[in-house]
């Protein structure tokens, strides 16, 4: 049990440094590398996202360095990103504590242009120990004297006790710095020996293009000679979290909310604690924590930080507003708000200038004139709590949302090719739950059709990064739009059969198959020699303009020309899996089981990719619950295990539904809380799925308020029709339960839309709920002419075996409401076989929207 902070305490105890949590096999791929059980590789690389622990890594092995006398060499930037820890502290008060004259020499230095100086060389040649806070910075441009003297460098460490290099946060330093550091590095390629090279990295969108090019062809020329090792490190599990939290604090309450908080990162907990202590949450049992951290952590946490800050009410109103704006804001952007804000009597260079002064916002690039500079906050707790200071007041919400909205349209019109490749591509507006506002949409389209014909370039890129980034954020109707754009371009320059032009049509056939149009997608889908990633997609929408018979007949020849479609194993797997449940539907359970579990048995036994576990995901549909369950729990390991956050959020969600089905009902909840959180924080309009989910087990669970709350939410979300109707059918059921009514008539002009009309499942859910609602509410007055007609309209529906029991279930408890909502809202007696008796249909109430299928 670690060292605890209670109550007791005095006004501020420091925290005890995090435990080094399960990390055992990255360790033991490290210590290999160390102790020359690999002697081909001279370079280990350790990658990974801000704050998961990629210095704390380093700081152990340069620990075991100092004890083991080895001599030691740490490069870090000059200024550290303020997310992480400064090693060359931690290392220096390694040194400092362990007081030895012993090792050759131990330096810890900020920059490389520190240890190119030959003011360093003398004192490692006589091995004398030094830190880098007693080390004097040289000018910017001595840099370009030293550049080319690795070799010499290395010469000058080389002696019969291992040398290690230890590069940290490569990522961070200037361009000539990197430069000079890969000059070092390539220097110790040529003299395995004793020379050991260790560096982490970060890949991130805020790093300048320039020298995340530099970085990695690098890492690819040492990575193509054979000579580097490399792991990538991935978010700790929760109970190594839960570890780490019961080692600082004694009773932790707060527990569930902070491993949901910080996703396996430790420095993303670290400033949660900070947080909720600062804010009140954790001082009456623990008293005030304070953690080493950077700067301006503890203060920006605090809940009057926006207030308390010494600048004029213009400078904050321009914060306010560029805290919800994109991420990354271009000087241009920042001068507008500054100008419509501050007015015409400040000069809006003045006002950023400022704001960059109180350290609010900082410069991304650079050595690249102010105008021509990107700006971002100075800190993600930052813009969060300036984001927070505005959500307090709606009013003022409202108007810095139009304000922002405006700005950017206007800003769009002009200059949109180098605005949409700086921030649009790199998928940088953050409001959710649809991260571009929709006036910022509309105007890329008006833009894009609009372009003059000398733009004709700018026009291709517009819409293609456009398209994609559609996708991504399930814009699907917009993805249509700029895909359809960009067709003829297709069809007049480009070889239809290039990677660019089968890209474009594939992500066109599954934005056509999202929004209801399978007719087009098909057409579309037909044209394309390489149908892998789309054959799903092709059969689907197949399925809702032919009949079953048609559709099996399709789906045999496309399984048969395997290789000349293109189709991987997943693919095949997945045709498999929905000829499966077109063989359920038919009433063919026995053929339909068998073949899925042939196929589930045969990813089982192979899987090794995220894809084949992402389709193990998909169990819920045909597999037993109990199975499903367990299979989607192996997923939910590789996923995590691997860092992967969107395919964690759906097996997470299809998890919940497998303990759904099983009637664990707490075990659900926390599937579905734990997905909606991951997916809102990597691709927003995924988080659909668990939010439906939460939404319907409250309403099994007859929790009619919450089941509104979270049904109204998924409905903010883009969707096609036939999801909608859906989520306003299960909404509709929750009012009426609550209120005595419902609106039969929103449904009934639902199912005229394309994508229901032409989707069984769906058709059949709203026709089957209109009944309930009908006969519920006119239950004491109903003719035998009423009960023929709504028995009829369901019989009609193209699964009508499947309505008959339903049917018969609800006329015979019309006259006791508890009965028909008992019917209504039954889940299977059996969830061990899903395909028998009432089980099927049961699932099929909710099958269409409840399964969270990815990018299928």
């Amino acid at each position: 049990m670690g060292t605890h902070v209670n109550v007791e305490s005095a006004v501020s105890v420091p925290i005890p440094a995090f435990p080094f949590a399960n990390r055992n096999w990255e360790w033991a791929e490290l210590t290999k590398f160390l102790d020359d059980a690999d002697m081909h590789a001279s370079v280990f690389l350790i990658e990974g996202e801000a704050g998961v622990g990629k210095s704390s890594l380093l700081l152990k092995v340069c620990e075991q360095a100092l004890d083991n006398g080895d001599n030691l060499i740490v490069i870090t930037a000059q200024t550290k990103h303020e997310n992480g820890l400064p090693l060359f502290e931690q290392i220096e008060e390694q040194i400092s504590s362990r007081q030895t004259r012993s090792i050759r020499y131990a330096a810890s230095v900020f920059s490389p242009v520190r240890l190119a100086s030959e003011t360093i060389l003398p004192k490692i040649a006589r091995g004398v120990p030094f830190a880098g806070h007693a080390l004097e910075a040289l000018a910017a441009q001595e840099l370009k004297r030293h550049a080319g003297k690795g070799s010499q460098i290395l010469k000058m460490l080389k002696g019969e006790k291992k040398v290690l290099l230890v590069v940290d946060d490569l990522h961070s330093m200037t361009f000539d710095e990197v430069e000079l550091t890969i000059d070092l590095l390539s220097a110790t390629r040529s003299q395995f020996g004793p020379f050991k090279s260790l560096i982490s990295n970060r890949i991130d969108e805020d790093i300048p293009v320039e020298i995340q090019k530099l970085v990695r062809s690098y890492i690819k020329q040492v990575s193509n000679d054979g000579l580097m090792r490399s792991i990538r490190l991935r978010p700790l599990a929760d109970e190594d979290i839960q570890s780490i939290i019961a080692s600082v604090i004694s009773k932790p309450s707060h527990a569930a909310n902070l491993i949901a908080g910080c996703l396996g990162n430790p420095q993303r907990l670290r400033e949660n604690l900070i947080r909720l202590n600062l804010q009140g949450e954790l001082r009456s049992e623990h008293g005030l924590l304070v953690l080493p951290t950077t700067k301006n952590v503890h203060a920006i946490s605090e809940k009057g930080f926006v207030s308390s800050l010494e600048i004029s009410e213009k400078l904050l109103n321009v914060a306010l507003a560029a805290s919800i704006g994109p991420r990354y804001l271009d000087c241009s952007i920042l001068m507008d708000i500054a100008k419509r804000i501050a007015g015409s009597d400040n000069s809006p260079e003045t006002i950023i200038f400022s704001i960059v002064d109180a350290e609010v916002l900082t410069p991304v690039k650079k050595d690249v004139p102010f105008e021509q500079n990107i700006f971002r906050f100075s800190h993600d707790l930052m813009r969060e709590s300036f984001s927070n200071y505005l959500c307090s007041n709606a009013a003022k919400w409202t108007w810095f949302n139009s304000l922002m909205a405006s700005i950017l349209t206007e800003y769009l019109g002009s200059e949109y090719p180098r605005y949409h490749s700086e921030f649009v591509a790199a998928g940088t507006f953050e409001t959710n739950p649809s991260p571009i506002p929709e006036p910022v949409i509309q105007k890329l389209l008006q833009v894009a059709k609009n372009s003059h014909e000398g733009s004709e370039s700018n026009r291709q890129a517009l819409c293609i990064s456009s398209l994609r980034h559609c996708e991504r954020l399930g814009l699907f109707s917009e993805a249509c739009a700029f895909g359809e754009l960009l067709l003829p371009w297709i069809d007049q320059t480009l070889d239809q059969n290039s990677p660019t032009a089968v890209a474009i049509k594939k992500i066109l056939v599954k934005s056509y198959y999202s929004v209801g149009r399978y007719a087009d997608a098909v057409a579309l889908a037909s044209g394309l020699s390489d149908l892998n990633g789309v054959a799903y997609t092709r059969i689907a929408s197949l399925y809702m303009v032919r009949a079953r018979e048609a559709v099996l007949v399709e789906l045999e020849k496309t399984m048969d020309r395997r290789e000349d479609n293109g189709l991987s194993q997943e693919e095949l797997v997945r045709l498999k899996g929905f000829q499966a449940l077109i063989l359920q539907e038919m009433g063919e359970d026995d053929a339909a089981g068998d073949l899925y579990q042939h196929a589930l048995t045969s990813v089982r036994k192979t899987a090794s990719t995220s894809a084949d576990y992402e389709y193990l995901t998909m169990s819920p549909l045909f597999s037993p619950a109990t199975e499903a369950r367990q299979i989607c729990s192996d997923a939910i390991t590789f996923f995590h295990r691997k860092g992967e956050d969107r395919r964690l959020g759906t097996a997470l969600t299809n998890r919940g539904f497998s303990n759904l089905l099983l009637h664990q009902y707490p075990q659900a909840l926390d599937d579905f809380f734990t997905a909606r959180e991951l997916l809102l924080s990597v691709t927003s309009h995924e988080a659909f799925f668990p939010i439906n989910g939460l939404g319907f087990i409250y309403l099994v669970q007859r929790q009619f308020e919450e089941a509104i709350s979270f049904l109204e939410s998924a409905l903010f979300f883009r969707l096609s029709a036939n999801y909608e109707a859906n989520i306003r059918t299960n909404l509709e059921l929750a009012r009426f339960h609550t209120h005595g009514s419902a609106n039969i008539s929103i449904l009934e002009k639902l199912a005229t839309e394309p994508g229901v009309a032409s989707d069984p499942w769906t058709s059949w859910i709203i026709t089957y709920n209109c009944a309930y609602f009908f006969l519920m509410e006119n239950r004491s007055s109903l003719t035998p002419m009423d009960i023929t007609l709504w028995r009829n309209r369901i019989l009609e529906l193209k699964c009508a075996s499947d309505a008959t029991p339903f049917w018969n279930a609800l006329v015979d408890n019309l006259l006791e409401p508890e009965e028909g909502l008992k019917w209504h809202m039954r889940l299977p007696e059996n969830p061990t076989n899903p395909f028998s008796g009432l089980a099927s249909p049961e699932m099929n109430l909710f099958r269409p929207t409840a399964f969270c299928f990815g990018h299928w």
